[in-house]
């Protein structure tokens, strides 16, 4: 008696865990677990990028120089404008069929900073139409508030946040292979 009382519930749970129910909610459990896993990783790759770039202690010079390189290592051609009364435009890149026209924006907080409003959007819009020629880009080490995210889709301004400059970051580092 004792030892059929002990077994029941063990059998019990065999049954349980391989019914085709039980087989299904596992999988499901394993698949979120690996999806959750990869990007729990992807976003810690972004932020060790930033780490080891310094990219929340430098300066706005520092920061242009910055976005220089990234661009130059995802092989534009380009080069800095002078560091002041530059138009709105720090860094020119070009590739062919691309043109980008750069404004660098540092904030000193980094993500806990002031998001990027609708302002620099529309001075780097302008900026760009005065040179006639190349895409608007806005390059931070934050956010854009959600105005600025909406008027720069509809003036065709490209935003690049603290992490879509972390991925690029990592995309360099990745094909050099380091």
């Amino acid at each position: 008696l004792f030892n059929s009382w002990l077994t029941w519930p063990a059998n019990r749970m065999i049954d349980l865990l391989f019914h085709p129910i039980s087989l299904a909610i596992i999988f499901a459990l394993v698949v979120w677990l690996v999806v959750r896993g990869h990007s729990y990783y992807q976003e810690e790759r972004r932020r060790w990028a930033l780490i080891e770039a310094g990219v929340d202690h430098l300066d706005g010079y520092q920061f242009e120089d910055l976005v220089l390189v990234v661009f130059q290592g995802l092989g534009y051609e380009a080069e800095l404008t002078k560091r002041s009364r530059d138009g709105g435009i720090d860094v020119i890149a070009k590739r062919p069929g691309k043109h980008f026209l750069i404004q660098c924006k540092y904030r000193l907080a980094g993500l806990d900073g002031q998001s990027i409003g609708v302002d620099v959007v529309r001075e780097t819009v302008g900026a760009a139409e005065i040179a006639e020629a190349g895409t608007p880009c806005i390059v931070t080490n934050t956010t854009f508030t959600a105005n600025a995210r909406k008027l720069a889709e509809q003036a065709g301004c490209i935003l690049a946040d603290r992490f879509v400059l972390a991925e690029w970051m990592l995309t360099i580092k990745d094909e050099k292979g380091n």
